[in-house]
């Protein structure tokens, strides 16, 4: 017993030694002579280091107890489990798996442990999406937006409510109006149309963003109308239009500028004037808003498409984009690298920007969710209506 205490001792020298790097602990694990020297060496450190294990390019998901089979079933892979194996370490239940990622990614997962979807039980971080939270880790190089955070002690704009009975889709269409706090004063105000309402005010939390931005003046003051696919059928019951309305619908874009433009401008001194207009999307809601410029530029002439997935809808909106005559179209359109929407997002970036559309087009290190889209929002509100 003596002897396995010494070489206990010395293991964990070795261990301190290398910088308890996970590198380190494998080749501790590899060279202890007993099972319960290869536990003891994995519980320090486990207690140790924090998980997932971040370096420059790289992180290492770690998970330990008694399993047959853990993944990590994430935005890299697809959130396929398959094609995210994990490796247990030899005479251990220590399980381990290393991806490379920029340094300034941010990544969405969780493990799958013997069938079983869960979060990372040693990563307190959760990030919130439309479908759940998910485990996330920041790279080191990783900035998390603050903009979406309530700042004590400003004026906050008001939220009114509208059910509007929508003659061109046959349905009623819940709406809820954004209006910046103070007196109203001068000219109308832009309007923000945006798709997926009440996404964008729950998990995008869009009326902060706009009430700390206008109080630290980085924006003009605007109207924005949160429009929710989720409604009910004529016969009362519950629906998610969304994948019809948005894919891409010249129907919705009849009810936006026939039925619900007139209302907003009638009811909240709002702008009539296309250049004032833009409308705000992400995946399909992305079609809907670079669908609505290219076929209502006299009605809406500025969109922001975020993670937009523009190969839906036979493609409708990347034949579009390769026609000529994008003049006087102002696109901002961002997309994610991981398993996002990358490829079909810069076809039609680069086919806007030669047809003579004003286009900013930006690429980030993350996946199609939430916290990417909602990082994304202040810089293409200070795009659109910059305090003058």
């Amino acid at each position: 017993m003596r002897t396995l205490a010494i070489a206990f001792i010395v293991l964990l020298v070795h261990l301190s030694a290398a910088g308890q790097t996970f590198q380190a602990l494998v080749q501790s694990v590899a060279d202890a002579p007993d099972s319960a020297s290869k536990s003891r060496i994995v519980q320090t450190y486990l207690a140790r280091t924090p998980s997932p294990i971040v370096d420059d390019s790289t992180v290492t998901f770690l998970y330990a107890g008694y399993a047959r089979a853990v993944s990590v079933p994430c935005e890299l892979n697809g959130w396929d489990p398959a094609a995210g194996p994990m490796t247990r370490l030899d005479g251990t239940n220590l399980f381990f798996r290393t991806d490379s990622l920029a340094p300034d990614a941010r990544l969405e997962y969780k493990l799958w442990v013997d069938s079983t979807w869960m979060f990372d039980p040693r990563n307190p971080r959760r990030a919130a999406g439309g479908l759940g939270e998910n485990s996330d880790i920041g790279m080191p190089r990783y900035v998390q937006a603050v903009d979406s955070r309530f700042t004590p002690g400003i004026r906050r704009g008001r939220i009114d409510t509208l059910r509007v009975e929508s003659g061109k889709l046959g349905h009623a269409v819940p709406v809820y109006v954004y209006v910046p706090p103070g007196p109203v004063r001068g000219a109308r105000f832009p309007v923000l149309y945006v798709t997926d309402g009440g996404d964008y005010l729950t998990l995008g939390r869009l009326d902060v963003i706009l009430d700390n931005l206008i109080a630290a003046k980085k924006i003009a003051p605007l109207l924005a109308v949160f429009i929710d696919p989720r409604s009910a059928t004529p016969a009362g019951e519950p629906k998610d239009y969304r994948m019809t309305e948005y894919a891409p619908s010249d129907a919705f874009l009849d009810f936006l500028e026939s039925e619900l433009a007139p209302m907003v401008e009638k009811r909240f001194n709002a702008s009539d004037l296309a250049e004032h207009r833009v409308i705000l999307g992400a995946s399909l809601g992305g079609i809907e808003a670079t669908y609505a410029v290219l076929r209502r530029p006299s009605f809406i002439s500025n969109c922001a498409a975020q993670s937009p997935a523009y190969f839906y809808g036979d493609s409708t909106v990347i034949a579009l984009a390769n026609q000529p005559g994008a003049q006087g179209r102002y696109v901002y359109i961002s997309t994610g690298s991981l398993k996002d929407t990358e490829v079909e997002a810069t076809l039609v970036a680069k086919a806007l920007q030669k047809n003579g559309a004003h286009v900013t087009f930006e690429v980030e290190h993350e996946g199609h969710n939430w916290t990417n889209w909602r990082a994304r929002l202040p810089k293409i509100l200070e795009t659109f209506f910059p305090r003058k």
